[in-house]
């Protein structure tokens, strides 16, 4: 995964790369639970473990639409990390806390991630760090759960989404 030294911010010009199309919409009963599962979001977090389906890592913020979401606390057998992560950007910070949570969960610690701030960019250093295959669930507003299966691909993009915002 590459370090950054520095507070980076998203291109306007890069915004429709990130954020243009969604994966699948999906149901809970569509993950794999034998692959690494990551969910962004605290609505989309809720929803699966209300499925029953217990996440590698979970990332929160405490918003839902830009509104106020209150999510509950990490739950039990969960680590609890948090970082600070201002919106269209993407911190040393947030990038050490998901390097840590891909680490942990090789090993088979669960992280429970509360970002102050946004996580709108928290897939780029998940695609970086996570293994090809493993699951990453984000809500998508007024539409429901989707799913992106990391790939060579998509790592391709996140570092040249990373490399944009040098």
């Amino acid at each position: 995964m590459p370090r950054i030294g520095r507070t980076l911010k998203l291109p306007e010009d890069a915004r429709e790369l990130l954020f243009g199309a969604h994966g699948p919409i999906i149901q809970p009963k569509d993950i794999d639970p034998s692959k690494p599962i990551i969910s962004v979001g605290d609505v989309c977090s809720d929803k699966l473990l209300g499925a029953g389906i217990r996440p590698d890592l979970m990332i929160v913020d405490g918003k839902t639409k830009r509104g106020d979401y209150k999510h509950g606390k990490a739950p039990e057998g969960y680590r609890q990390a948090r970082a600070r992560n201002p919106a269209g950007h993407l911190t040393p910070e947030l990038f050490d806390a998901i390097e840590r949570a891909g680490l942990d969960a090789k090993k088979g610690v669960k992280t429970y991630l509360f970002v102050e701030g946004e996580e709108d960019l928290a897939a780029i250093p998940l695609i970086l760090t996570f293994p090809q295959g493993s699951q990453m669930v984000y809500g998508v507003p007024d539409v429901g759960m989707a799913m992106l299966i990391i790939t060579s691909d998509f790592r391709e993009r996140a570092q040249r989404l990373i490399e944009s915002m040098r």
